[in-house]
């Protein structure tokens, strides 16, 4: 899987239904209708997955975000 880079998050564009973009290691980049970036984090808890946002991509870059999963 090829990591996500800030050039390849600002050529995502909005799509009509959102969409997310794995990173790895739990950490994906939703893309809503209104071309809106939202950080977030996947991961299991209890054997059900579970979702935790971390924000937008205009407030945290990536470097912050994955530092974050860590």
């Amino acid at each position: 899987m090829e990591k996500l880079s800030d050039s390849k998050i600002k050529s995502l564009k909005p799509k009509e239904k959102p969409y997310k973009v794995n990173d790895g290691e739990g950490l994906i980049i939703e893309v809503k209708p209104t071309g809106r970036k939202i950080f977030r984090i996947r991961y299991r808890f209890e054997g059900k997955e579970k979702t935790y946002t971390i924000g937008n991509y205009s407030v945290y870059s990536l470097r912050e975000a994955r530092e974050i999963t860590q």
